[in-house]
């Protein structure tokens, strides 16, 4: 329960930053990788280390090519591998899958609002990944 109220407590935020101003705070997504190696080491030791630095890597890996293409900011990245470090590899992965969903939706809300899409359309993709967070812990307790 401590790895969900931090996963939920640090996306949330970010997504709320994401929707006001555009960007991501590097003081929420470092604190919540912090955090989420601390307490993996704290609660099963070296293992738990392995898979809270797995899960960042993978984390990163997932959204480093849209983010180097210019797709999304670095923000963005940090805060999935976040999500990574706190809860592991195939959580994340999970949250990926459902954040793109969600981020496909928010587009396609985001073109009605505008009139039509357009080459350069933002969405704050905070705000997608933190969906994916919420939709992946709901199927992972069998919420849905």
């Amino acid at each position: 329960m401590h790895l969900a109220l931090a996963t939920l407590t640090g996306t949330g935020l970010c997504a709320m930053y994401d929707l006001r101003t555009g960007r991501i705070p590097n003081k929420i997504t470092f604190s919540c990788i912090l955090a989420g190696i601390v307490i993996n080491t704290w609660s099963h030791g070296f293992a738990g280390m392995r898979d809270s630095l797995h899960g960042f890597a993978v984390g990163i890996l997932l959204l480093i090519i849209p983010f180097a293409l210019g797709g999304m900011g670095a923000g963005d990245v940090k805060m999935l591998a976040a999500v990574g470090a706190i809860n592991g590899s195939r959580f994340v992965f999970h949250v990926f899958l459902y954040g793109a969903v969600a981020g496909g939706v928010l587009s396609a809300f985001t073109a009605c609002k505008m009139g039509g899409y357009r080459r350069k359309m933002a969405i704050p993709y905070g705000a997608a990944i933190f969906m994916g967070t919420v939709i992946t812990y709901l199927m992972s307790f069998g919420g849905i």
